[in-house]
């Protein structure tokens, strides 16, 4: 049976992302680990393939998932607010202005 945290930031206004975003930031609050391979995000979130770019671009964009290397320099993903700071806090996504 798959857990999942439930005190993450983005839990308290999931209303601020799209469904596919959801599903990602889901897949990433799994207790049974804070990083994940592309490869298997990718599986957990059961999506088409450009709904799935999409909304882990926007989720890299705004900071909220980040993008680290293991010691074989394999890709892994993971919450910023569980594995370290993005550049925005997950409040205040959307309210950032364009330069």
């Amino acid at each position: 049976m798959t857990t999942y945290m439930k005190d993450l930031e983005w839990r308290s206004h999931p209303e601020d992302f799209d469904r596919a975003e959801r599903r990602t930031l889901l897949a990433l609050s799994d207790t049974r680990g804070e990083w994940l391979t592309i490869e298997a995000l990718r599986k957990a979130v059961d999506l088409p393939e450009s709904e799935f770019g999409d909304a882990l671009a926007s989720l890299m964009k705004d900071g909220i998932v980040v993008l680290a290397r293991t010691n074989d320099w394999d890709p892994v993903l993971g919450l910023a607010e569980r594995v370290g700071n993005g550049p925005l806090p997950i409040k205040d996504r959307g309210k950032a202005t364009s330069s």
